[in-house]
């Protein structure tokens, strides 16, 4: 590597830090890359087409259904960079190449790798489905039971489930386990970002899950008109400074959550994530999923009725925020990491790409000041694809 330009070395440095410091990156659903370079005309976005879902009939005679191809699109739109600048003197008394990594390069992809994943685990305030006291750190393996009994009552895959937890989460589960398992799995539990397998999960632990600031519903939220299906919902009840924000989860007194496959009625409400901030006594809260009460799609019991009360889930017991742990499988989430053109120019930058990471680094010479301007770049777009893949264990 010592041969090699001053912006590649740079460059393949980064990507193999940013490589083993991102989560993200790791856990996510990532191949969408390819796509992007097909649909490069389409202005960075990829339409990804969602599984199709079918209803059986009883009976000899056949019962034709429509068959439609739903997509969702994806968006590349991140741009992050770190730029720095080196003064050609410090650049020729000083080539101590472990030196520039420790300086340079290591903070470099820890800044972004860390923003990579605080953008990433944004999707996280997607997720509808919930377990657990907004406000209240989980401290017990019941806890984690109930999570992983959840996603399989929403016919989500045993195999591969992945849990994100925060280090908060992390103290309270050691110290749960440590009767269970012994002081080396303790320790060995706290001493790693993979945490190791527990529940049918695989542990990580991460400092970037999303804290989200809940709305203070105040007075008495109520449906306001029966039959209602679709993305947003009529309500009053509340007063003029009540709020729900988006991320929250929200219940209906008279809507069941229903199993995705069977469409066999849950013993549960239906959980709801709020999508955009609302306020005021009365008006449309806009919902997902959608109410769907029938058809292969159907994804609750029935409407709620007019007049039922709403059970505000994120209503933090302490506080006016609250965390967010997400257990999921690798499907719920895509990310992907898109690879910047260089101008076409000798000797102006790089793109490392392997392993569908791609990082660029490019660089200018300022005569005035006497210094070389190098910058790292990374461009990067994420979206949820299936919230019913996923869980939250509220902290």
């Amino acid at each position: 590597m010592a041969s090699l330009p001053t912006e590649v070395k740079i460059a393949k440095m980064t990507w193999l830090a940013l490589r083993n410091s991102n989560l993200a990156i790791k856990l996510f659903h990532r191949d969408l890359e390819s796509e992007f370079k097909k649909q490069q005309e389409a202005g960075g976005v990829v339409n990804v087409k969602m599984p199709i879902k079918v209803q059986s009939a009883l009976g000899r005679v056949a019962q034709t259904q429509a068959i439609s191809q739903k997509t969702t699109p994806v968006k590349v739109d991140y741009q992050r960079h770190v730029c720095w600048s080196q003064n050609q003197v410090d650049a020729t008394l000083n080539k101590n190449p472990k030196t520039f990594y420790n300086e340079v390069i290591e903070p470099t992809a820890i800044e972004l790798s860390t923003q990579l994943d605080l953008d990433a685990f944004s999707m996280v305030k997607d997720v509808p489905n919930a377990i657990g006291t907004a406000g209240t750190t989980p401290s017990t393996y019941l806890s984690i039971a109930q999570v992983a009994g959840r996603l399989t009552n929403l016919s989500v895959p045993l195999n591969k489930r992945k849990f994100v937890i925060d280090p908060d989460y992390q103290v309270n589960m050691a110290d749960e386990m440590k009767d269970i398992t012994g002081s080396k799995k303790v320790d060995e539990f706290m001493n790693e970002m993979n945490l190791g397998n527990l529940a049918q999960f695989d542990f990580y632990i991460s400092q970037n899950l999303p804290r989200v600031t809940a709305g203070v519903p105040d007075g008495t939220p109520l449906v306001n008109g029966a039959n209602q299906t679709g993305s947003s919902i009529a309500i009053d009840g509340m007063t003029a400074a009540g709020t729900y924000k988006k991320g929250d989860i929200v219940m209906f007194a008279s809507c069941y959550d229903v199993n995705p496959v069977n469409r066999v009625t849950q013993t549960y409400l239906k959980q709801f994530v709020v999508t955009t901030d609302f306020a005021g006594a009365s008006g449309n809260l806009g919902i997902s999923p959608g109410i769907i009460t029938e058809g292969a799609y159907k994804n609750c019991s029935a409407s709620p009725a007019n007049n039922d009360a709403i059970t505000h889930k994120t209503n933090p017991s302490s506080g006016t925020t609250f965390m967010n742990n997400v257990a999921f499988v690798r499907n719920a989430f895509t990310l992907a990491v898109v690879p910047i053109e260089i101008p076409d120019m000798p000797g102006v930058g790089y793109t490392e790409t392997r392993e569908g990471i791609s990082i660029t680094v490019t660089k200018g010479w300022d005569v005035k000041q006497y210094e070389m301007v190098y910058r790292a770049d990374i461009l990067y777009g994420f979206k949820t694809l299936d919230e019913t893949l996923a869980c939250r264990h509220l902290g």
